[in-house]
This record gives structure tokens, C-alpha cells and sequence, in this order.
């Protein structure tokens, strides 16, 4: 299907790698499970059915049509960000749109003829496995999240904002030409405590979610960036005063 709404979500690297790498580990499976009780939960049904892949220490959610409105898409990353956030996790992604392919019909035929089973290839004694979908909903947001500042944020690009919805705050980043920011911190929208309700999510109060990213900004050793974006750009208080 084409256009479809993709949207990339992934550990932050500067706020895990402040504790020990098990705690890595243990973020992915907890953001892993954030994603399919979302899926399983919070958008079951036909049209509203999602598609997950994961990708390393991140996930892919992809929707099956188009749509015209992406207030869904920024509710579900605002509603998976916030549960890892209430148990002091921090995650960034981005949204963007494309395609979807199944890639193993693209693959060559030297490795469709050591074929095993499903995406899995004979090494002889070992094996290979391959992504099994490709195209632009994964190469779009994972460009974005490549190439934008640091810090647990939502990122979109600046063309596609209108279609965010009225509820939905974003913000352009000094010296980022084309990309700003949701502020998921803040988020208010009735379809935002629906999915999270139906999926059993945590949803903390705004204020909580403030308090937890100053006292992360002030007691651990992040670069500068970091905190400087939490502070611009998701407006947290403390940190915009003290700027």
C-alpha cells in the first residue's frame, strides 16, 4: 500500500547509555511490549490495524492505508513514549510515510537459492537472516532520526505538520532546515487517552513527566545538546528558565 503512515521508535542512546547496558536490554523488551499491546489492544480492528518490525534496538509501526489526518500516528508514539517515560525510559522517533515491500522477492538469486525457510539462508554451517520488508516507510523515518539532534523527541517533517491536527504542538530546531518537533510531553487529544486506555498504557500527569525529564537532565551525564533540546523544544520549565 502506498503513503502509509510509518513512524520509528527507539531507545535514546544518550539516555541508556547513562546505566548499565543490561538496562538497554531491558528498555527494548519494555518498549516491545509497549508496541504490541498497542497493536494487540489499542488497534485491532480493520482499517485501524498496525504492522510492527523490529529494527535493532528500535521499531517500525506502520498503519495499512493511508491517511489523510497523522494525529493517529503522533498519539500512538505520544502514548508509547510516555509509558517508557513513566517508568523513567527514554525513547525518540520519527514520522514519516512510503511504502512497503516484501523485500525476498528482491533478493538475489544466489541467496534465494540457499533458501531455508522464510528470510533465512544457509552459511553452509551458519545462517543468514534478512529483514522481511523493505522500502520508503523504513528508509524515510530512519533518515530522519539519523540526521536530527539529540534527545528523546518525536521528530516529522515541517511539510507534513498540517495534517497533524489543532491539538498538536510542534517546533522547529535552530539550525535544522526542514524538521520539527512534536511535543509529545504536552499532548492533550481525546484519541491520545483512548489508545492508551485501551492498550494499558501508563499515562502520568504532565507535571510528573516535567519533573522526570528535569531530575534526568541534572543528576546524569548528558552532552549538552541533549538537554538543551529537552529544554527548547519540549518547554520543560526548570530547564527553560535555568537556559
Amino acid at each position: 500500500m502506498s503513503n502509509r503512515w510509518s513512524l520509528f521508535l527507539s531507545i535514546d542512546a544518550y539516555g541508556a547509555g547513562c546505566g548499565p547496558e543490561s538496562e538497554l536490554l531491558v528498555s527494548v523488551d519494555h518498549l516491545m511490549q509497549a508496541a504490541f499491546r498497542m497493536g494487540r489492544y489499542g488497534c485491532p480492528k480493520h482499517p485501524h490495524q498496525l504492522f510492527v518490525l523490529q529494527c535493532g534496538d528500535g521499531f517500525l509501526i506502520a498503519s495499512e492505508f493511508h491517511e489523510t489526518s497523522l494525529e493517529r500516528c503522533a498519539c500512538i508514539a505520544t502514548a508509547l513514549m510516555r509509558h517508557l517515560a513513566a517508568e523513567g525510559r527514554w525513547t525518540r522517533g520519527a514520522i514519516s510515510e512510503g511504502e512497503l515491500v516484501d523485500q525476498q522477492e528482491a533478493e538475489p538469486p544466489e541467496l534465494r537459492a540457499s533458501l531455508v525457510e522464510d528470510h533465512t539462508y544457509s552459511l553452509h554451517m551458519g545462517l543468514m537472516n534478512t529483514s522481511p520488508v523493505m522500502g520508503t516507510a523504513l528508509i524515510r523515518p530512519l533518515s530522519i532520526d539519523r540526521t536530527a539532534p539529540p534527545g528523546p523527541l518525536l521528530w516529522i517533517r515541517q511539510s507534513r505538520t498540517s495534517r497533524l491536527g489543532p491539538n498538536i504542538t510542534v517546533r522547529s530546531a535552530e539550525g535544522v532546515a526542514g524538521l520539527a518537533a512534536i511535543d509529545w510531553v504536552h499532548l492533550q487529544s481525546p484519541l491520545l487517552d483512548k489508545l492508551s486506555l485501551a492498550a494499558g498504557l501508563q499515562h502520568e500527569p504532565v507535571e510528573r513527566l516535567e519533573q522526570k525529564l528535569a531530575d534526568f537532565c541534572r543528576i546524569s551525564p548528558l552532552p549538552k545538546s541533549w538537554i538543551d533540546s529537552v529544554g527548547s523544544l519540549l518547554r520543560i520549565p526548570s530547564l527553560t528558565q535555568s537556559a
